[in-house]
């Protein structure tokens, strides 16, 4: 088994830092060396504590920080390989990679966005031995970035969990808490609150979803940027009692399994959405803009939309409410989207890769 040192620097809990939670803990239980290297009081940080899982936290983790270079440098001495899961982490480990060429480098993608062009990103992305995509989408851009050694690995899904915390979180106490009605359709989106993800879309589209279902309301889960002016539309446009914003929150699974409808409106840049197999796996019905990465993972059958379609968006979460109960989906969850099957498939691209001479072989 190859010892791995994996490398996060976001101070936020969002798909991927769950990803990266799930991907440690996995490798740990199929006897993997697997280290984790995160912001000291950050969201992962904070996150593996709480369920006992092994961290090494550091502060000041960003790129071409003198103080994060050395300490990343100290943490790989004796390890195989260091697998960097954002753009910050990959500059790191590129540094390091460099000082040490025996130290094999895998980056993770998980944005459908086109690599960024320029010298530094091209010196950086040479130092990458091996790049792992969520989704075929986001490989076929980074092959026609110029990036090779590429295999195909989906995130997963924690099933077991994902049913754990959502009967924590009983519709009628969640209705409680966020102040809705019974019997009140809830649409909920779920996501940080940045212009990819299409909050516009879903508020342009209420108004014709309220005059079809004028009890429904909106909740917008998640924290960002964007928040105030979204709210001051919803403000603008009379539809305060409609709305709910609830900022971060820990019963996320809870929030999709009371739903009525989860929409999934983003703009561009989807990788694998979690919330969508999440979503599935509950039997909650689920619309969606018709990204690739976003129809890749909702299938053939998917109830999809054009992206920035609001009236697109409006008749498909309609017709989802109106839908009689026993027409709507029951859970399901495939056995690609399991976290033993993504660290399974992690492994597998560790495969070939050369480590202080040796080539890492299937026997991993």
């Amino acid at each position: 088994m190859p010892s791995v040192v994996h490398l996060d620097t976001s101070r936020t809990w969002r798909g991927g830092q769950l990803q990266v939670f799930l991907l440690h803990r996995e490798l740990i239980a199929m006897g993997v060396s697997s280290e984790l290297v995160a912001s000291r009081g950050g969201a992962l940080h904070l996150r593996c504590v709480e369920s006992g899982l092994p961290i090494d936290p550091v502060g000041h983790l960003r790129a071409w920080n003198p103080m994060a270079v050395a300490a990343i440098w100290r943490r790989t001495r004796g390890a195989e390989i260091v697998h960097a899961h954002d753009s910050h982490a990959v500059t790191l480990a590129a540094i390091v990679r460099a000082a040490d060429p025996g130290l094999a480098l895998v980056c993770h993608r998980r944005i459908a966005y086109p690599p960024k062009r320029g010298l530094n990103r091209r010196l950086k992305y040479r130092r990458v031995d091996r790049w792992i995509a969520v989704s075929r989408e986001i490989s076929e851009n980074m092959k026609r970035a110029g990036a090779t050694r590429l295999r195909v690995v989906p995130s997963a899904v924690d099933v077991d969990g994902l049913f754990r915390r959502a009967s924590k979180g009983a519709p009628d106490r969640l209705r409680q808490q966020l102040a809705i009605e019974s019997g009140r359709p809830v649409v909920a989106l779920v996501g940080a609150l940045v212009p990819q993800k299409g909050h516009d879309t879903l508020i342009d589209s209420a108004p014709a979803i309220l005059t079809a279902a004028p009890e429904t309301v909106f909740l917008c889960v998640g924290e960002g940027p964007l928040r105030r002016r979204l709210e001051r539309r919803v403000h603008q446009a009379g539809m305060e009692r409609s709305f709910r914003f609830t900022g971060f929150r820990r019963d996320v699974e809870a929030v999709i399994g009371m739903s009525t409808v989860i929409a999934v409106p983003s703009l561009d840049g989807e990788g694998s959405s979690a919330v969508i197999k999440e979503a599935m796996v509950l039997g909650t019905p689920v619309v969606v803009s018709d990204l690739p990465g976003n129809l890749e993972v909702a299938g053939s059958k998917a109830v999809s939309f054009p992206a920035g379609n609001p009236g697109g968006l409006a008749r498909a979460v309609a017709r989802l409410i109106g839908r009689p109960e026993d027409e709507k989906p029951s859970g399901r969850h495939p056995q690609q989207w399991l976290p033993t099957t993504m660290a399974t498939g992690v492994l597998a691209a560790y495969e070939g890769l050369e480590i202080r001479g040796t080539v890492l072989s299937e026997s991993v």
